[in-house]
C-alpha cells in the first residue's frame, strides 16, 4: 500500500511538473508567430526605408540637358546659345505659345509651326558650334542668325492665312525693335559699368548707338548675302562704318577710358 501511495504521489508530481513546460513551449511557439506576422503586416515604406538609396551618380543632372533635333538626335551641350542669342533666335516652346495666341493658330497650325521651330532652332545650335577662323567669321554669325530668322519668317507668313500672315508681319517688326533695343541697352550697361560713366554720357553714348549700330548691322548683313565678286567692296564699307562708329564712341571718352574701351572693342 505504501509504495502504491508513493507511486500515487509521484505521478501526481510528474504531471504537474510538466504542465508548466508545455505551457512554456506553447508561449514560445505563440511568440515566433507573433512576430512573423507582425514583420509581414509591416508597411510597404518601412521596407523601402531599408533599401539602399540610389547613388547621385545615376540620376541626370540638369545641367546635361540637351536639346533634341528634328531626326532626333541630341545637340551637344557644347552647341547651346547665350542667354542673348536665345532671345535673338527664338523659335522656343514660349514663342509658340506666343505666336498660337497672337495669331488664333488651329491645333494643326501650332503643331506644323512647333516642327518648323524646332528644325530652325537645329540650324541655329549647328551655326552657333561652327569654329570661328577669323574675326569676320565670328562677325558673320549675327548675319548668319538674322538670315535664319528671316527664312522662318517668310515659312511661317507661307503657311498661315493673309490675316495671319498681316498679325504675323507685325509681330515680327515689333520683335525686331524690341531685339535692337536691347542690344543697345546691353552695350551702354557694359560701357557704364567698365568706364564708370554718368547719366548724361551714358546717354550721349546710347544715342550714338541708336544711330550707328543698325548701319553696321546692315553692312554685316549685305555682306553675308553677296555674291563672292561683290564681297571685298562690301567688306570695306562695313569696316568704314564700323571705324565711324567706333571713332564717334571715342569722342565721347576721357583720355583716361580711351585705352578700356579700346580693350573691349577688340576682346
Amino acid at each position: 500500500m505504501r509504495i502504491m501511495a508513493r507511486m500515487g504521489v509521484l505521478a501526481i508530481v510528474i504531471s504537474f511538473g510538466a504542465a508548466p513546460l508545455a505551457w512554456a513551449g506553447e508561449g514560445k511557439k505563440e511568440g515566433r508567430k507573433d512576430k512573423q506576422e507582425a514583420a509581414s503586416a509591416a508597411p510597404a515604406g518601412d521596407a523601402a526605408a531599408k533599401e539602399p538609396k540610389a547613388d547621385k551618380a545615376d540620376k541626370p543632372d540638369k545641367a546635361d540637358k540637351v536639346e533634341k533635333k528634328p531626326d532626333g538626335t541630341k545637340a551637344s551641350a557644347g552647341k547651346t546659345l547665350s542667354e542673348a542669342e536665345e532671345k535673338e533666335v527664338g523659335g522656343d516652346e514660349n514663342e509658340l505659345n506666343i505666336l498660337a495666341r497672337e495669331l488664333a493658330l488651329s491645333d494643326a497650325q501650332k503643331s506644323e509651326v512647333g516642327k518648323e521651330f524646332e528644325r530652325y532652332r537645329a540650324k541655329q545650335l549647328e551655326l552657333n558650334a561652327s569654329p570661328e577662323k577669323s574675326p569676320n567669321e565670328k562677325l558673320l554669325k549675327g548675319p548668319q542668325r538674322r538670315a535664319l530668322r528671316a527664312g522662318l519668317d517668310k515659312w511661317i507668313k507661307g503657311h498661315v492665312s493673309p490675316g495671319q500672315a498681316q498679325k504675323y508681319e507685325a509681330y515680327a517688326n515689333k520683335r525686331k525693335k524690341e531685339l535692337y533695343d536691347e542690344q543697345v541697352n546691353n552695350r551702354v550697361a557694359k560701357m557704364a559699368e567698365s568706364l564708370k560713366l554718368g547719366g548724361n554720357e551714358q546717354s550721349r553714348l546710347r544715342t550714338v548707338y541708336d544711330t550707328n549700330l543698325r548701319d553696321v548691322q546692315n553692312a554685316a548683313d549685305a555682306l553675308y548675302a553677296a555674291p563672292a565678286d561683290k564681297k571685298p567692296e562690301l567688306e570695306k564699307q562695313l569696316e568704314e562704318k564700323r571705324a565711324k562708329m567706333k571713332s564717334t564712341v571715342e569722342g565721347l571718352l576721357k583720355p583716361e577710358q580711351l585705352e578700356t574701351y579700346r580693350k573691349l572693342e577688340d576682346s
